[in-house]
């Protein structure tokens, strides 16, 4: 808002992040009341093929997504199983970005890798898209705050601040150590059947790549390698892929179909297998 009181259109990148799938008219919906309060928003799919009510899944995603868009996006993630109950919808400024979403642990992968600096819930229905259905307030609440706040509404306008430490967050399952060796779990399987595990580079003990042997399915990997090359076309292998987390894959392959493996798996890791 300007000094003179007009409203300034401020450009603003929003990306939406939904388990709606592209079949029915669910997204062009979300897009159409952003566009109508704010034509100049620049919109990203970031992607609509959340496992239906998989908000685990949809928390991984908007954690990967938040370090790697320009200071002052707004994400609107709308994983959201409770809609129309009374579970709180939020907004969140964390990682120089901006958030909406449903409090039901979409955010807490993010918040547990970067504190916010401030988080409020939605509740001044000045901001929201009359009448508001109670099946669908990605469209009716989350996606014109979205464009409302793209325009230069402040967090504080749209609801009163909420306490952290009552936020929904959801459980992390650790990796396990089980005498010398570690037990991993499978937690997606991305477009190309890589397994993405809860395995970080931290989780090893310091020492040779190629010290480390991966037993799953069956099937035995020695050592980790660098990228997928490392290993011959058709060749199992294990890496440590952009997210930061140990992948499972098959060099030119599909992992998920190799090993018939899906999300929650276990495999086991070795730590010292020379």
């Amino acid at each position: 808002m300007r000094k003179d009181g007009a409203t300034s259109e401020i450009m603003s990148i929003i990306t939406l992040t939904t388990d709606f799938g592209q079949r029915d008219s669910y997204v062009a919906q979300i897009k159409g009341v952003i566009l109508a309060i704010n034509p100049q928003a620049q919109l990203v799919d970031v992607t609509h093929a959340v496992s239906p009510q998989d908000v685990a899944q949809g928390a991984r995603i908007i954690d990967e997504i938040a370090g790697v868009f320009p200071e002052g996006s707004i994400h609107v993630a709308v994983i959201d199983p409770g809609v129309g109950s009374d579970r709180a919808l939020l907004a969140a400024e964390a990682a120089g970005q901006r958030f909406l979403a449903p409090d039901n642990g979409l955010l807490s992968s993010l918040f547990r890798r970067c504190a916010p600096r401030r988080v409020h819930r939605l509740v001044n229905e000045r901001y929201w898209r009359p009448p508001v259905s109670v099946t669908f307030h990605g469209r009716d609440i989350l996606a014109p705050v979205a464009a409302h706040w793209s325009r230069g509404a402040d967090l504080a306008d749209f609801g009163p601040a909420c306490d952290v430490a009552t936020l929904v967050m959801l459980l992390r399952e650790e990796p396990r150590r089980v005498g010398s060796a570690l037990i991993g779990r499978i937690e997606t399987v991305d477009a190309f059947g890589n397994l993405i595990t809860n395995v970080g580079e931290a989780d090893l003990l310091a020492g040779d790549r190629d010290a480390f042997g991966i037993s799953i399915s069956g099937e035995r990997i020695a050592g980790i390698s660098r990228c997928y090359s490392d290993r011959p076309s058709g060749s199992l292998l294990a890496l440590f892929g952009s997210s930061g987390r140990l992948e499972i894959a098959v060099n030119g392959g599909n992992a998920a179909s190799q090993l018939d493996a899906s999300v929650g798996i276990e495999f086991r890791i070795d730590l010292h297998d020379k």
